[in-house]
C-alpha cells in the first residue's frame, strides 16, 4: 500500500481515475538544474511529440522542470493538462489559466515533503507512461550534495507498474527508454553519483523485496517517438 492509497479518503477531491483510450503521460523533473527556456532540444522534441499525438499529460506546480515543460507546453497550444498541486496552498506554477487545477491531500494531516509525495504517487498511479528530465544531485543550501529524490522515486514508481518511463538524464544529455527497473540498472545507475546510487539501492526497495508486498509488473509497450 502506498502513502497514497492510506490517505486518499481524507478528502481527496481528484482521486485516481483508470485511463481511457488515450495514453496519460506523467511529465516531471528536477527542481533545480533545470530552468524555464534552458530544455534540451530533445526534450522539447519529444514533449512535441506527445502534442502532437494528443496524448494527455498530468503534471506538478513545482518550479525547475515543472515550471519548464508548463511553459513549454503552453507554447505549443497543448490543453489536454491537469496540473496536479498537493494541498490547499497556492498554486504555484500554472503557465495556461483554462488547465484545470486538482487537489491531492487537500484535508491531509501531512506537509512538505510527505504531501509532495502522496501527490506525486496520484500522478504515477494515473499515468500510463513516463517523460522525466532528472539531474541526479545538486548542492543544497547547506553546501552538501544531495539527490534530486522525487524524480527518482517517480521513475521507480512508474518501472515497478510496468509503465515506460523515458528519462532524460541531464549529466549524460540524452534519453534513455526504460521498460523496466533493470534497464534502470543497467543503463542509468552505473553513470549516477555515489550518493544517487546508494539512495536508489538502500530507499527504494525492490517490489517482491525486502518490505515489498508486489511483484514487479509486466512492462508496457513504449510509445513510438515518446
Amino acid at each position: 500500500m502506498t502513502a497514497y492509497d492510506q490517505h486518499r479518503a481524507v478528502g481527496d477531491p481528484a482521486a485516481p481515475v483508470a485511463p481511457a483510450d488515450r495514453p496519460v503521460v506523467f511529465l516531471a523533473g528536477s527542481r533545480v538544474g533545470v530552468s524555464s527556456g534552458r530544455l534540451p532540444n530533445a526534450v522539447r522534441d519529444r514533449v512535441g511529440t506527445i502534442v502532437r499525438r494528443g496524448m494527455r499529460v498530468v503534471i506538478g506546480d513545482a518550479n525547475g522542470a515543472d515550471r519548464a515543460l508548463q511553459m513549454l507546453l503552453r507554447e505549443l497550444g497543448h490543453k489536454d493538462v491537469s496540473v496536479i498541486v498537493g494541498g490547499t496552498g497556492r498554486v504555484r506554477n500554472l503557465a495556461d489559466p483554462d488547465w484545470p487545477v486538482e487537489r491531492i491531500g487537500a484535508n491531509s494531516p501531512l506537509t512538505d515533503k510527505a504531501l509532495m509525495t502522496i501527490k506525486d504517487e496520484a500522478m504515477g498511479e494515473r499515468a500510463t507512461h513516463g517523460l522525466m528530465v532528472w539531474r541526479d544531485v545538486y548542492t543544497n543550501r547547506f553546501g552538501r550534495e544531495s539527490v534530486s529524490s522525487g524524480t527518482l522515486r517517480n521513475v521507480w514508481q512508474l518501472l515497478s507498474a510496468g509503465k515506460p518511463v523515458a528519462l532524460f538524464y541531464v549529466p549524460a544529455g540524452r534519453f534513455f527508454d526504460l521498460k523496466s527497473l533493470d534497464d534502470y540498472e543497467d543503463l542509468v545507475l552505473p553513470l549516477t553519483a555515489p550518493i544517487a546510487q546508494r539512495y536508489w539501492r538502500g530507499k527504494l526497495a525492490r517490489p517482491g523485496g525486502s518490505g515489498a508486498n508486489e511483484t514487479e509488473a509486466p512492462a508496457q509497450e513504449t510509445l513510438p517517438g515518446l
